[in-house]
Formats: structure tokens, sequence, C-alpha cells
């Protein structure tokens, strides 16, 4: 009996301890949330490669330099081969977490969104939707910026109470670039 009950004790006490695991929710922190921008300085470059509709349609070679100007600021420079000049944007925090505003030095201010290693935004030009976005893995940072245009979106969804709306993917470009120092 004595052996019977210490068995059972013991089942008890493991049966206790797992519930209290499975009781209590670990928030999961991005440590990288807490160190971007400053992980992403340095110089980076690589080919751009642009389809549209699916099919390559152009390369070019892009470099991407990330540094802090002071406390509040950190520039975000993009050259193309194909432009003679940097363009000089800057980046700073936004009102909450996550949340950042990109300057681009010409009255254009766009709100980009810090999650999960990516650095993203989405906004309008003219008659065009766009997704910029730029993904940290490693040494190198993905930059993709798909456009699509809002006079092909389609409609979809007629027994639901609500309206799904898709839009055609026609430009995409897209570069890996390699930390160079």
């Amino acid at each position: 009996m004595t052996t019977i009950r210490i068995i059972y004790i013991t089942l008890m006490c493991f049966m206790i301890a797992a519930c209290n695991k499975t009781s209590k929710k670990e928030v999961v922190i991005n440590a990288e949330n807490n160190l971007f921008p400053d992980s992403w300085n340095g110089n980076y470059s690589g080919q751009l490669f642009v389809t549209k509709n699916g099919s390559p349609m152009d390369t070019n070679f892009m470099q991407l330099r990330i540094f802090r100007i002071d406390m509040e600021r950190t520039a975000f420079f993009i050259k193309y081969d194909s432009d003679s000049s940097w363009r000089e944007y800057e980046i700073k925090e936004g009102k909450y977490n996550g949340h950042w505003v990109m300057d681009e030095q010409n009255s254009i201010f766009l709100d980009h969104y810090f999650q999960n290693n990516e650095l993203s935004s989405t906004f309008s030009v003219n008659e065009s939707l766009l997704r910029a976005n730029y993904r940290k893995e490693g040494q190198e940072i993905i930059s993709t910026i798909t456009t699509y245009p809002l006079q092909f979106t389609k409609e979809t969804g007629d027994s639901v109470p609500y309206k799904i709306m898709t839009y055609k993917e026609k430009l995409v470009q897209r570069a890996v670039l390699k930390k160079v120092n």
C-alpha cells in the first residue's frame, strides 16, 4: 500500500506541476525590436531584380546605408546605379511601440512598422498601392517593394456580409543586400 501511495502522490505532483506550467502565459519578446535601428547599422549592397507581371524586366545595383545621425534620427540612405545621387531618407521613432516614420526630406512622411525583424510600409502613389518591406536576416537585408495598380482591384465575397478586395501584383523590386562593413 505504501508503494502505491508514493506512486500516486508522485503522479499528482507531476500533474500539478504540468498544470502550473501550462497555465502561465509567457510573453515572448523579440529582442531585435529593442535593438532596431542600431542593430541594422552598416553599408549594404547587392543586385536589384525587377519583375513586371511575373516576367523579368530589369536589373540594377542597389546600396543601402544605415547609421545613427543623432539620438532621434537614423539615416536610411538608398542609392541605385541608375541614379546619380543618394536618396537621403531619415527614420525616427513614431508615436507608439514599433511605429517608425520615414522622412524622405521632401515633405513626404511614410509610416513604417517594425515587427519580427521587418520594417514595412503600405502606401499609395497616384493610382498604385505600394508595399515596401525590409527584412534583416543575419548580415543581409532583403528589400522588396511590390506595386499593385488600384484600377485592377477585384471584389469578391457576394455571399458574405463584408467586402473582399484583391489586387493584381504588377511590379516587384527585390534585392538581397549583403553587409559590406
